[in-house]
């Protein structure tokens, strides 16, 4: 059977199932996946940034807090169904600073613990996390098998070429 693959771009988010494999390359960005074992249905956001206080908000992936609420959105998930949901939380490496650059001054690591508080307060089971580092990640969702493949990649020498 031919797949589908489906690329999830910054500040997207995607629901897939059946043939369909949803794809994302994860720098300092957050992607988060979503799915719903019974259902197989899953659903993988590329985030930009942690948080945003906006009230209203178009359905999206720009942000963490909107992409999580869009993706339950659209799978159609009502509270009491959350703890049958399961989530990864992959990427938010530092990609472009120094290697010893003090966390909280770090992007990725705010859009990982952003991703993983929020899943937590809402009740979603988190079944893998592989976040922060030095190097950036792909994440493959197939919707038929439910195999789920991060690969790491190399951080770039840009930073360590420039102190030279």
């Amino acid at each position: 059977m031919n797949k589908t693959k489906i690329d999830v771009k910054i500040g997207e988010f995607k629901i897939g199932e059946g043939n369909q494999v949803l794809h994302a390359i994860l720098g300092s960005c957050v992607g988060v996946s979503i799915f719903w074992p019974d259902r197989k249905i899953y659903a993988l956001s590329h985030c930009l940034l942690p948080y945003t206080n906006k009230k209203e908000m178009p359905l999206g992936g720009r942000y963490v807090n909107q992409a999580i609420d869009s993706m339950l959105k659209k799978l159609e998930v009502t509270k009491s169904q959350y703890p049958q949901l399961q989530a990864i939380v992959t990427g938010g490496g530092n990609m472009t600073k120094p290697k010893d650059t003090p966390k909280k001054y770090l992007i990725g690591c705010d859009n990982s613990e952003s991703a993983i508080t929020l899943l937590k307060e809402y009740g979603i089971n988190i079944k893998h996390q592989d976040v922060g580092g030095l190097q950036g990640r792909k994440i493959a969702i197939d919707c038929l098998t439910g195999e789920i493949e991060i690969k790491t990649l190399p951080r770039t020498s840009i930073v360590e070429n420039t102190k030279k």
